[in-house]
């Protein structure tokens, strides 16, 4: 299976469909696969919640009801960004934080709908997730989850692709806990036998620092064939994901570290390869005379 790179725009457009428009352009130069946005309906956000005070040096708004307001984008302009991915060749889903976001995101025809590390406990959600209609394959990020958690999860809902992350942004390099993929991700997925016949996934979602893409080839060799970035254009800009997210520069490296490890992992063949078979035929020649 083929690694998908995902350019996690998230909220980093700064509630801006302009912005959002030459991310989503950049995403593409990078390479990478897809680009995700964050979708929430205002309307699940309780009152209490909505009135606090939000007064923070990443705020865009008095209070928090105000501060999603401002990034949040409505249903218009997330068929324009859709519409713009298709134009330069590049896929296209979103992140769900409730039920009417998800079937928003359902209609729009997405290929994917992830959920992310805050749903995995909300059962409620989760119960209404496994009963929609038509939803495509589900991508489930597991940060702040124990493995009893993450087991839960996958006895809830059909899920498609279990994403290691640490919650955290910045992520310390230390806590990134590669050897989860392997250890963990990977043993919950073998209650269905042979996972990638069933085409299961793993992957890894990364909210650290580094851009030089070894953290990710590493988690390609280790068998993620998901791997998701944060993104911006500006690591400077106000909001609270910008300084975990790459720049462009930083997306490149990843994008051309994992297609290297990509092509140098194999068939996992032992064989002769093209390029030794001249040194083997000159070898064998000298033997017979």
């Amino acid at each position: 299976m083929s690694v998908k790179i995902v350019a996690e725009i998230g909220c980093n457009h700064l509630g801006s469909v302009a912005v959002a428009c030459t991310m989503i352009q950049e995403a593409a130069r990078c390479g990478c696969d897809y680009v995700k946005f964050q979708k929430r309906y205002l309307g699940a956000i309780p009152d209490d919640v909505g009135a606090r005070p939000y007064l923070g040096e990443n705020s865009f708004g008095a209070t928090y009801l105000k501060h999603r307001t401002a990034l949040e984008l409505d249903g218009m302009a997330w068929r324009d960004l859709q519409q713009a991915a298709k134009e330069v060749g590049i896929g296209f889903f979103g992140t769900a934080f409730d039920l009417p976001s998800a079937e928003f995101l359902v209609n729009l025809g997405v290929p994917y709908l992830k959920i992310g590390s805050g749903q995995v406990r909300d059962q409620v959600f989760l119960k209404d997730l496994d009963g929609l209609r038509d939803c495509p394959p589900i991508i489930a990020s597991t940060g702040m989850c124990t493995e009893g958690e993450v087991r839960n999860l996958i006895d809830s809902v059909n899920i498609h692709t279990l994403v290691h992350t640490t919650s955290s942004y910045p992520c310390p390099e230390n806590e990134i806990n590669l050897h989860w993929l392997t250890v963990g991700l990977a043993e919950c997925l073998k209650k269905f036998g042979d996972y990638t016949w069933l085409g299961k996934e793993i992957g890894l979602s990364g909210h650290y620092v580094a851009g030089n893409g070894a953290i990710e080839a590493a988690a390609v060799a280790l068998g993620a064939t998901y791997i998701e970035r944060h993104f911006t254009l500006d690591r400077t800009w106000k909001g609270t994901d910008q300084a975990a997210s790459l720049e462009p520069i930083g997306m490149m490296n990843v994008v051309k570290a994992v297609r290297q490890i990509e092509r140098a992992m194999g068939d996992g063949v032992k064989q002769v390869m093209p390029s030794e078979k001249p040194l083997l035929a000159k070898l064998q020649g000298k033997e017979n005379k």
